[in-house]
């Protein structure tokens, strides 16, 4: 793995704002994506560097391709890497690319993979073994969850409302009001404002 880790470190410094590299390395990016969510192999960042700035092939993204990482997510868990990679083609040098914001709002509502309250108190949600089990968000933020490198279900929670927000960038009220209908900003200020 730390071979192959390596070469995905390679792969992302080389496709770095070089349009023709990113081109050639598109043409693998489903061969990248079957290696999401394996252990100590970090392949998200090196595909959001073959997308980044990139309008002509960020339009290319397909709903298999998404469904790879939401997949991910339910199989391997709540990683906020994964919520930062939908960022990645969403908006393109601060223009919002409507088609993937309409593909992947619909996927997200759908999966229901966001956490937008970051209440665990219900079970089903982490694994059993999981300590997490059982806490509220203040309760995390009491445990510092959110210092952790990797699996911050606090970093998780405030990354899907990032990506909610980012669907609904741009002159989009179909989006806008899709995403009132899942979380209004009533409900996300008292949860800012609430510490108890």
């Amino acid at each position: 793995r730390d071979v192959f880790q390596e070469c995905y470190i390679f792969l992302k410094i080389l496709v770095r704002r070089y349009p023709k590299a990113q081109e050639v390395m598109f043409k693998h990016i489903h061969l990248f994506s079957d290696h999401v969510g394996i252990e100590a192999l970090n392949v998200t960042d090196t595909i959001s560097e073959i997308l980044s700035n990139n309008l002509r092939l960020c339009s290319q993204i397909d709903q298999r391709f998404v469904l790879k990482f939401v997949d991910a997510i339910k199989t391997w868990g709540r990683r906020r890497r994964w919520l930062n990679f939908f960022c990645s083609f969403l908006i393109i040098d601060n223009q919002p690319v409507k088609k993937n914001q309409d593909l992947l709002l619909h996927i997200l509502l759908d999966e229901e993979v966001l956490d937008l309250d970051c209440d665990y108190r219900n079970p089903g949600l982490l694994a059993v073994s999981d300590a997490r089990n059982k806490l509220t968000r203040f309760d995390l933020m009491l445990t510092e969850d959110h210092k952790l490198p990797v699996y911050s279900l606090l970093q998780y929670h405030v990354t899907s409302i990032h990506l909610l927000a980012s669907t609904c960038t741009g002159k989009h009220p179909d989006n806008q009001s899709k995403v009132a209908g899942v979380c209004c900003l009533d409900s996300i200020l008292a949860a800012i404002l609430d510490s108890d």
